[in-house]
């Protein structure tokens, strides 16, 4: 089974690859604070990203608070996108991919009353698609 964040970096890979992307990859470790290590490796990278995509928007918010604290511009150095589309995202400007966590639970409770039953559900797994919502992080290329 592939789960969701696994799932979202292939879709992201696969993607940039298609279009000619290099992508660099920021692996955290459980020990280690997430905001701190993202903004280590983004102020270290030669050459420097042009933008940021985090798995959840519980990175990508901090990582714009501290970046702005560093003095580095969201977008204009920087764009971030995030996942989750959280209250806050918002209410901050962060442009984040949505997804509907109440439609998710009906469709998989669902799915368990089936095989409670007795059943096999149809399809057996699904994917949701995610509605980007665009906001203030993202700068727009021509």
């Amino acid at each position: 089974m592939v789960f969701s964040a696994e799932a979202r970096l292939h879709g992201l890979m696969e993607t940039a690859e298609k279009r000619k992307m290099t992508v660099e990859r920021i692996a955290i470790r459980n020990y280690e604070d997430a905001t701190n290590t993202i903004l280590n490796s983004l102020l270290t990278m030669d050459p420097a990203p042009t933008a940021l995509y985090c798995e959840s928007d519980e990175l990508a918010l901090p990582v714009i608070y501290k970046l702005c604290q560093y003095g580095h511009a969201v977008p204009q150095e920087l764009s971030v996108i995030g996942f989750d589309d959280v209250p806050l995202a918002a209410k901050i400007g962060l442009t984040t991919l949505h997804q509907d966590p109440f439609n998710m639970g009906e469709n998989a409770a669902r799915k368990m009353l089936s095989v409670m039953s007795g059943k096999t559900p149809k399809p057996l797994h699904e994917t949701l698609q995610a509605q980007l919502m665009m906001h203030e992080t993202t700068a727009f290329i021509d």
